[in-house]
């Protein structure tokens, strides 16, 4: 990879990069899900036969590696370059599991910033093609919010384009397209409550016909049949 270093710490790929092999792994929860078959290994042991959370993501990551190598028909010596991330303590999980490879190693982190990164590669855009930023202002969990809200934040501000917040209520409810009727959006508020909200969708347009807000299954249950039924 020495011919495309630029400077100190950027690499310059002379042809766009393009998905040849791909490989998955998933837990216990995932593997019960109605996408067990797409998955590569399955595992029922949320530990992965490790004893701490760090090292079973070490291991798995060093699982899907060598899966991914081995479906890819190349050798570990012809990897020129391993993007990765994780959640977990900002990439120690992936710098440990690629450690004694070999590989070089450019790390991915921050669960927003990659996200944001990842969005606009899987788009072939640049920061530059964009007009604007969206992020989700609530309801939720105040960390949540409060990182994305940050990290939205500092995104637009580096590439001076004017932030929106968006309610996540009504986010989730836009996914539903061109269905006709109401749409009661609703996310775990803990404290057997819930987030929610309700509109009504007609030609693809949303009408709010609730605020979002925190209530018990109960009190939505007889707010729904007094207003709507």
């Amino acid at each position: 990879m020495a011919e495309y270093r630029q400077g100190r710490h950027s690499f310059r790929l002379q042809n766009p990069p393009v998905i040849t092999t791909w490989a998955s792994t998933a837990g216990k929860k995932e593997s019960e899900g109605p996408l067990n078959s797409y998955f590569d290994l399955t595992f029922q042991d949320t530990y992965f036969g490790q004893k701490t959370w760090e090292l079973a993501e070490k291991h798995m990551q060093q699982l899907i590696l060598n899966k991914l190598i081995s479906k890819s028909g190349l050798s570990t010596e012809e990897i020129g370059l391993v993007f990765s991330g994780d959640l977990l303590n900002q990439c120690i999980g992936s710098s440990f599991s690629l450690r004694n490879t070999g590989i070089p190693h450019l790390g991915l982190y921050g669960a927003c910033s990659t996200m944001a990164e990842s969005l606009l590669q899987a788009c072939g855009c640049k920061v530059s093609d964009l007009s604007a930023v969206a992020v989700a202002a609530g309801p939720g969990s105040f960390t949540g919010v409060r990182i994305g809200v940050a990290a939205a934040k500092g995104f637009a501000w580096g590439g001076e384009l004017p932030c929106y917040g968006v309610s996540t209520l009504e986010a989730m409810a836009q996914n539903l397209g061109v269905y006709q009727g109401y749409v009661v959006p609703a996310m775990d508020a803990r404290r057997n409550q819930t987030y929610t909200a309700v509109f009504h969708a007609q030609a693809g347009q949303l009408t709010r016909k609730m605020e979002d807000c925190a209530i018990s299954f109960e009190d939505l249950g007889k707010f729904l049949k007094k207003s709507f039924l």
